[in-house]
């Protein structure tokens, strides 16, 4: 059996394999595993692929952009769709609803 150390995040991880698959493997350095990122969508955690944006997240969650307001970290996001979400960001959306 052979050691392959892995980074994932800022953890790393050791994992046992056979010697004949070791031979195969990248080392740790090649590999870059990204974790998913925490942000807070009205009130409730998500874990989002690294990378995601404000209109991934609205087809995450089945959201038309249309006929909605977003609310980023407090204040009223003007900017477009293709704003990049961060770690520990509260996002709060808001749908208009017609009727009388």
């Amino acid at each position: 059996m052979a050691t392959l150390r892995r980074r994932a995040g800022g953890s790393e991880a050791a994992v046992e394999v056979p010697e004949r698959l070791a031979t195969h493997a990248l080392e740790a350095s090649e590999v870059d595993i990204q974790e998913p990122i925490p942000v807070v969508v009205n009130g409730e955690e998500l874990r989002l692929p690294p990378g995601s944006d404000l209109a991934a997240l609205l087809g995450r969650l089945d959201i038309p952009p249309r006929h909605i307001a977003v609310e980023l970290n407090g204040d009223l996001h003007e900017g477009g769709l293709d704003t990049p979400l961060q770690p520990g960001d509260s996002v709060e959306i808001v749908r208009f609803v017609g009727g009388g």
